[in-house]
C-alpha cells in the first residue's frame, strides 16, 4: 500500500537532507494519521527485548497479568538483574497460539450449537 504520491521523500532541517524510503515514509504517514484519529501509537523494533511494561503494553494487558504469565513460563522470558526482559518474538508466538486456541473454541461453540 502506498501512501504517498511521490519517488523520494526526505527529511529536512537544520542542514539535514536524509532521505527516506518509501516503506518508511508511509509508515509515518500512517502512524500521523492514526495520531490525529487519537489512536494510541506505541513504535517498538520487530526484533527487540521489551520489559514486563512495554510487554504488557504490546498485548494490551495488566503487568500483574504479564508477569505472572512469565513467572508460569506461559511466555518465555529471562531474568536480567532484577528486571525480566520478553523477546517480541515471544509475544506474537503467544498471540498466535492465543488466536488458535479462540478459533477452536468458537468452532467448536458453534458446532455445539449448530440449529
Amino acid at each position: 500500500m502506498t501512501l504517498l504520491n511521490t519517488s523520494s521523500v526526505s527529511l529536512v532541517g537544520d542542514g539535514l537532507d536524509c532521505p527516506i524510503p518509501q516503506v518508511v515514509a508511509n509508515h509515518l504517514v500512517k502512524t500521523l494519521q492514526m495520531t490525529a484519529e487519537g489512536v494510541p501509537v506505541d513504535v517498538v523494533p520487530a526484533v527487540s527485548e521489551l520489559t514486563v511494561r512495554q510487554a504488557a503494553v504490546y498485548l494490551q494487558l495488566g503487568e500483574a497479568r504479564v508477569r505472572h504469565m512469565l513467572e508460569k513460563n506461559i511466555i518465555e522470558s529471562r531474568q536480567e538483574g532484577d528486571q525480566m526482559m520478553v523477546q517480541r518474538d515471544s509475544l506474537v508466538k503467544f498471540e498466535q497460539r492465543t488466536d488458535r486456541e479462540r478459533g477452536r473454541r468458537s468452532a467448536e461453540y458453534r458446532l455445539k450449537h449448530k440449529r
